[in-house]
């Protein structure tokens, strides 16, 4: 991050963030899935976090990091490695303060 003009903060993404809009809103709720792709692989995919104050790219690093596990962010979306559900659905809920719904 860094900072830019009139108060103004740029991420890592590129996306500028006034004092309005640095604050994600209180009542999101991450939905968090699993797809089987091609050789029955698993992939846990959060959605739900559409505010640009999400850093998708810093909460998809922490995720992997924290779970030993490859991912990635695709578009509005972070895609996980493996059958992540309940692990991920713990951090989000009790670190990150955030309403989760498991589908």
């Amino acid at each position: 991050m860094s900072a830019g003009k009139r108060g103004e903060t740029r991420l890592d993404s590129g996306l500028a963030l006034n004092p309005k809009t640095a604050r994600p809103p209180e009542g999101q709720s991450a939905r968090i899935r699993t797809e089987k792709r091609k050789g029955n692989r698993a992939v846990t995919i959060i959605t739900g976090l559409e505010h640009a104050g999400n850093d998708l790219a810093a909460l998809c690093t922490e995720l992997k990091q924290t779970l030993g596990t490859g991912g990635s962010v695709q578009g509005r979306a972070i895609e996980l490695q493996g059958d992540q559900r309940e692990r991920v659905a713990q951090i989000l809920e009790v670190d990150k303060g955030l309403r989760v719904r498991v589908n």
